[in-house]
C-alpha cells in the first residue's frame, strides 16, 4: 500500500461472495473494478476472518477534491443547472456502460454513491456491497432508486434496471425530489413533475467550496468551485425526454445505454457563469436495504 497516498479506511460487517468463500462480495469487486479509472480505488484490506470483520482500505476522494453528491444537492435548497446534470449523467452511463461490458452490475445507483470533481468533470462511482455479476440474480436494492420490476416484481436486476437508477437519480438533482412519492407505486403511477416557478427568482450559482468544508451541520462558501442552480423549477424538453425514457414502465421500453449516452439531453452546454457566496443546509438520503 501507499502511505503517500491519501487513504479512507472503511471497516464494514459485509456481504459474502457466492464465488469465494469466507470474502466480502465488495472486496471482489473493487478489485474487478481495480482498472476502471471513474471507480473508487482499493488500496489494501484488513482480514480479521476469525470474527468475520474486514476493513477495506480506499483512496480519500475528497482530499482528492471530490464531493459528495448526494450532499451536494441536499445542501441547497434549488435543484441544480440542467448542464451540470447534464455531464454528471454522460459520465454516469458511459460508466456503467464500461461496467456491463466487464460483466457487472451495481445495482446501487444513487447520489449517494457518486462523488464528482466539479473542476475536473469527472465521477467516481463507490459502495459495491450490492454490485453483482451480470449472471447472478438479487434483489438488493435502495427503494426510491430501484425499477419496478425489482422492487415489486422481486425480478433480478438487468442493465435495463439501472437506466431507471439514472433517471431516478438525474430527477431529483433536476427536480430535487423523488419522481415517485412512493416508489412501491412506481408500477402503476407516473412521475409528479414540478411546476415553474415564477421566473422572479433568477438563477443563481453557489460560488466555491469544498466538500468536506463543514462547521456545525452547515457548508460554508468561498473556496476552490462552483455549482450553478436552476431556480425555477421548469424542465427543458430534452430534459423531460432523457427523464422519460430512463422512466419507462416496462424494462424494454427503456434504451440501451449505448442509445442514451446519444440522448440530446447528454449534450448541453454550460452557460456564463457568475460566483455567489452562500451557507447552505445539509438533509438525509436513504440508505440500501436488502428486499427479501
Amino acid at each position: 500500500m501507499d502511505s503517500m497516498k491519501p487513504q479512507h479506511l472503511r471497516p464494514f460487517t459485509c456481504s459474502y461472495s457466492s464465488t469465494l468463500k469466507d470474502v466480502p462480495s465488495e472486496l471482489v469487486m473493487l478489485k474487478k473494478v481495480k482498472q476502471v479509472p471513474a471507480c473508487v480505488q482499493i488500496l489494501d484490506y484488513i482480514d480479521d476472518s476469525e470474527n468475520r470483520k474486514w476493513a477495506i482500505i480506499m483512496e480519500d476522494l475528497c482530499t482528492l477534491g471530490y464531493s459528495n453528491l448526494a450532499r451536494d444537492i441536499g445542501e441547497s435548497e434549488y435543484p441544480m443547472e440542467e448542464y451540470v446534470v447534464s455531464w454528471i449523467m454522460r459520465e454516469l452511463v458511459s460508466l456503467l456502460d464500461h461496467l456491463h461490458s466487464l460483466g457487472i452490475l451495481h445495482c446501487d445507483i444513487k447520489p449517494d454513491n457518486i462523488f464528482v470533481n466539479y473542476e475536473d468533470r469527472t465521477i467516481k462511482l463507490i459502495d459495491f456491497n450490492l454490485a453483482l455479476e451480470l449472471s447472478d440474480a438479487s434483489t438488493g436494492c435502495t427503494p426510491e432508486y430501484a425499477p419496478p420490476e425489482v422492487l415489486i416484481h422481486r425480478r433480478p436486476w438487468t442493465t435495463a434496471g439501472e437506466v431507471w437508477s439514472i433517471g431516478c437519480t438525474a430527477f431529483l438533482l433536476l427536480c430535487r425530489r423523488f419522481p415517485f412519492e412512493n416508489p412501491w407505486m412506481s408500477s402503476c403511477s407516473s412521475p409528479v413533475y414540478p411546476q415553474c416557478m415564477p421566473e422572479s427568482s433568477a438563477r443563481i450559482q453557489f460560488g466555491n467550496y469544498h466538500g468536506n468544508a463543514l462547521f456545525n451541520g452547515k457548508l460554508r462558501t468561498g473556496t476552490q468551485r462552483s455549482l450553478q442552480r436552476n431556480t425555477n423549477g421548469c424542465l427543458s424538453p430534452k430534459a423531460k425526454d432523457f427523464l422519460l425514457h430512463c422512466l419507462s414502465r416496462l424494462p424494454e421500453h427503456r434504451p440501451s445505454l449505448k442509445a442514451l449516452i446519444q440522448h440530446p439531453f447528454l449534450a448541453l452546454k454550460a452557460p456564463s457563469l457568475r460566483a455567489v457566496s452562500n451557507t447552505i443546509e445539509l438533509s438525509p438520503s436513504p440508505r440500501a436495504v436488502l428486499v427479501s
